[in-house]
């Protein structure tokens, strides 16, 4: 009750301060685009004309968009004025409605002046940006000539540089503590919105400025909505001499251990289209560049040796007003060899355990993509609509075959001799042979392919002479997949009387298929004035989906020609059916088909709140939405054939506020939300899975729903001078979450598992950045950020034979520091920086090693530009850990890595060469420590190497 009490305070509340000013001033308001760029215009002059052309009032825009008070409807001229572009002129009619005391009069085109007053504002920019960014309205412009880039760099290496950015490993961008939901290519999605494809193919040199902003959609944008601030994205735009006509850009290089590389990005590119194509090949599996001042470690290095082929094409059509269509096709086709060779140790509080084992992989997979998304806008008209709709299809044929050995030990066997070439000779007379507890191989095959298919669309239409519009939302989806899955595996337990040997041919048969649909319809009731707004969004949402798949198993090693030790290579099954099904594993293998119905009924509330004298905005949303589930599942499994239904209620209440300055380009939000869900119905059927007979897994028919809660605070700052400063709290809790606890048995090392709800899992988070020229200059920047993260987890664990399980809590607390440094001047810049992390973790149990350890690294990077066309980018890192327990973990390697690059053709042609890893201290080995224990890995993966290659450019214009 107090809950409904409070949200009905703060509507009136709400209302009241909306309504309060009742005596609402009429106005005529609009939006200032580029005519061929279809950006919105700032510090345009527009003039209120009378139709014999006296001016009557005038203002400036502020991001394109603009208000002007007016109280008379009749018929009008506007004039427009801005250094840049061409004076307009508009005839305009003006009329006011009960419901829109503002007469919207849509968007407003001026065009571009070409004249030799541009040459001269050119030379002006070229000078004035060298500041790395500035704010322009809401927008932070980072100018990309100011930062200096080795030669060849893509465009991540720029993003890495820009103060305030962070690019994860996953190529997911965060700016200003948040999420950039997309990387657009002058203003527009790229290869529907794959941030990565941009990232590794577009060179940084074709980079004027790099834009962030809340981007919203055109028709939000047409309705002048000021409760909706879009999604955070990042605009990345071409010089001028880019971005028309022809642009290319083909590399290609060689290298020692066979390493090689190839890549074209080419677009022609006008004011209302795009076509671009890309290929990718290579065998490097290495992100990194020379020079470049990332955040990358040796443990960064990705397992195995890959190839990896990429070919794709992007179609971009719109005429700046009523249409945009985007289309793109992309292959992938990649080839993986892993090997790997691992020892480590379990902590266990009865005595550890040590295994030893090595595996081999390959991989080969064929992916393709293809998606259309076309968008139509009717804005200029009273009643305004938009269509929107994105199709998509991708198909993927993988295959991987392996084999794996291994063996676990009840002493530490490094003292034992190479146990692994000994370790399925006959006899008992080796030393390990009476530490032995368990010794294994297997080899696979996994086959199979997998389709999908999605379709969404968006229909939004204004209600005639009001601010009011409707929104219909559709959705579906369809899936497909079908994986033939082949193991053989042997295990033997030597000095265990119960269980010897245990040996397993398995043919498994996984098909899937599945699809889901749903609709939404909203009405959105805004009533803005010149200092506040209020929308309110009531909606309905349903959706369905279906979900079919099954397991069929046949222990093929029941047959004699299957058997062992000798029988048919793995992959060959019996010629027909009855022979399969007569081996049939009715205890493991199952059907299934799960109806999901959803229902979400719920409002949204927006109140936005602009004080014109201290310019400062004040914004709340509120999401109170409601989720009523109904699951059903069939499931067939040996003699079981059941029914397992759920219903459910889920509240998932969310809140943001949030405050801007608008001078000081400072923005403070807090924000809560709360999510559920309910536990997959599979995990709920009591049965045991004993497929593979190192892991029993049993089902649970208790689990409850899994509810979360967030919160989080962030701050930023754009201050004088070149200087940004952020903050962000977070803290995340979990009632009923989900996890597998485990029991393990020392003496056979198999484990027995079961999902089980644990709750008091939580974490927090707090982090400070802040970045500054520190001398006149502006030669010289500091950057600097401070990270804390505190992690209370909490686990299911027992050692026993049979399932017998405690809980245990583990507290990790995790303090990394990130100081860097840059100095840049004309024909040279030098950088240095330092990172180092702390970890601190400890538990109750008795078993658990106390891991209080630094891991950190330290050192410069620094590039020259040389006489006749010569350029030397070099960076220098020491990587070292200290405090493990085990000396081996205790490491330094310092590794060099240098890039020489000759510049011809008036810059179009260069030739570079690279040299990773120049004193041979980067290792393949990686060593990890955990709560459960401690892993020595090594991959097979070349992290020394040299490569030759060269990169030609080519720009054509077209003559004006």
């Amino acid at each position: 009750m107090k809950k409904q009490t409070i949200l009905f305070l703060m509507l009136a509340i709400m209302f009241g301060a909306t309504s309060a000013q009742g005596q609402r001033t009429r106005s005529i308001s609009g939006l200032v685009k580029n005519l061929f760029t279809n950006e919105n215009i700032n510090n345009v002059r527009v003039y209120l004309l009378q139709k014999d052309s006296t001016a009557i009032d005038s203002m400036n825009t502020g991001s394109g968009y603009f208000r002007m008070p007016w109280e008379k409807p009749g018929e009008y001229l506007l004039r427009f004025e801005h250094e840049d572009f061409e004076t307009a002129y508009h005839p305009i009619t003006v009329k006011f409605y009960r419901r829109a005391p503002n007469t919207d009069l849509g968007f407003f085109y001026m065009r571009k002046k070409y004249e030799l007053k541009e040459q001269v504002m050119d030379e002006i920019v070229v000078k004035a940006t060298k500041v790395k960014f500035y704010m322009n309205g809401d927008t932070v412009v980072y100018d990309a000539s100011a930062f200096r880039l080795a030669e060849g760099s893509m465009l991540d290496k720029l993003i890495e540089k820009l103060p305030g950015v962070e690019i994860k490993d996953d190529g997911r961008i965060f700016a200003k503590g948040k999420f950039v939901t997309s990387l657009l290519l002058n203003g527009e999605a790229f290869f529907g919105n794959n941030s990565k494809v941009l990232l590794e193919n577009l060179p940084a040199m074709t980079v004027d400025k790099v834009k962030v902003y809340n981007k919203k959609d055109k028709f939000n944008e047409a309705m002048q909505l000021k409760a909706d601030e879009g999604n955070l994205v990042m605009d990345v735009r071409l010089k001028k001499e880019y971005s028309t006509g022809y642009v290319g850009n083909m590399e290609g290089g060689y290298g020692t251990d066979n390493r090689y590389m190839g890549r074209l990005f080419a677009s022609r590119f006008t004011p209302f289209s795009r076509i671009s194509v890309l290929a990718n090949v290579n065998n490097l599996n290495d992100e990194r560049t020379p020079g470049a001042n990332s955040n990358w470690t040796p443990g960064n290095n990705t397992n195995g040796l890959q190839e990896r082929q990429i070919a794709g094409i992007n179609h971009f059509l719109t005429d700046n007003k009523i249409y945009k269509s985007s289309t793109n096709v992309q292959v992938t086709h990649l080839h993986a060899d892993n090997r790997q060779r691992t020892s480590g140790e379990n902590f266990l509080s009865e005595g550890n355990t040590f295994k030893e084992s090595s595996s081999n992989s390959r991989n080969d997979s064929w992916q393709m993509n293809a998606s259309h998304a076309l968008e139509i806008n009717r804005l200029q008209e009273k009643g305004k609509l938009q269509l929107t709709t994105n199709t998509s299809f991708s198909y993927n044929k993988n295959k991987t075959n392996g084999t794996s050995t291994g063996a676990n030990f009840s002493v530490n066997p490094e003292n034992l001799g190479n146990v692994m070439d000994s370790l399925f000779l006959e006899g008992n007379n080796f030393d390990f042979y009476k530490y032995l507890l368990m010794r294994g191989y297997a080899d696979y095959i996994y086959k199979g392919d997998h389709m999908n298919a999605k379709f969404n669309g968006v229909f939004s239409k204004q209600i005639a002479h009001t601010y009011d519009f409707l929104r219909i939302f559709l959705d579906a989806s369809w899936n497909k997949a079908d994986y033939d899955i082949f193991q053989r595996i042997y295990y033997n337990y030597p000095n265990n009387q119960i269980a010897t040997t245990d040996y397993r041919n398995m043919y498994r048969d996984t098909p899937q298929k599945s699809y889901n649909y749903s609709a939404r319809a909203e009405y959105r009731f805004y009533l803005p004035t010149r200092t506040q707004s209020l929308d309110l969004t009531p909606y309905y949402q349903y959706g369905q989906s279906f979900n079919s798949g099954s397991e069929r198993i046949y222990q093929l090693g029941e047959y004699g020609a299957w058997g062992f030790p000798n029988g048919h290579d793995i992959g060959i099954i019996p010629s027909t059916e009855d022979s399969l099904y007569q081996v049939l594993d009715v205890q493991n293998s199952y059907n299934q088909g799960r109806h999901d119905f959803k229902h979400k009924p719920g409002v949204r509330l927006a109140w936005d709140n602009f004080n014109t004298e201290k310019k400062h905005k004040w914004s709340v949303y509120i999401e109170p939405p409601m989720r009523i589930e109904h699951y059903a599942m069939d499931y067939q499994r040996n003699k079981l054939d059941t029914t397992i239904t759920r219903n459910v209620v889920f509240f998932e209440p969310y809140v943001k506020l949030t405050h801007k300055t608008k001078d000081k380009h400072d923005d403070l939000s807090l924000t809560y939300l709360c999510n559920s869900y309910a536990p997959d119905l599979s995990s709920l059927v009591s049965v045991v899975d004993d497929k593979d007979p190192m892991n029993t897994i049993y089902g649970n028919p208790d689990l409850k729903n899994t509810t979360n809660h967030s919160l989080a605070l962030t701050y930023s700052n754009f201050l004088k001078g070149q200087r940004t400063v952020s903050a962000n709290m977070s803290y995340n809790y979990s009632k009923n979450a989900v996890i597998m606890g485990y029991s393990y048995d020392r003496n056979t090392t198999k484990k027995i598992s079961r999902p089980e709800n644990i709750s008091g899992r939580w974490n927090t988070q707090m982090s400070v950045g802040f970045s500054s020229p520190v001398d006149k200059q502006k030669k010289i920047t500091l950057y600097t950020n401070t990270n804390a993260i505190y992690v209370n987890s909490v686990d299911l664990f027992g050692e026993d034979q049979t399932y017998r399980v405690m809980k245990y809590k583990v507290k990790s607390l995790y303090l990394t520091e990130n100081l860097r440094a840059e100095m840049r001047y004309d024909k040279w810049s030098v950088g240095l920086k330092g990172v180092a992390t702390w970890t601190h973790s400890n538990s109750e149990r008795k078993d658990f090693e106390t891991i209080n350890a630094v891991d950190f690294n330290y050192g410069m990077t620094g590039r020259v530009e040389l006489p006749w066309g010569m350029e030397v980018n070099t960076d220098l890192t020491m990587f070292s850990r200290r405090g493990y327990t085990s000396a081996d973990m205790n490491t330094n390697e310092l590794v060099w890595n240098m890039r020489i690059a000759k510049k011809m053709m008036d810059g179009n042609l260069s030739v570079m060469l690279d040299g990773f890893d120049l004193l041979g201290q980067l290792s393949s080995v990686r060593n990890v420590i955990t709560a459960e224990g401690r892993t020595e890995t090594w991959n097979n993966v070349i992290p020394r190497y040299a490569l030759l290659h060269v990169v030609y450019r080519f720009n054509v214009n077209k003559k004006k």
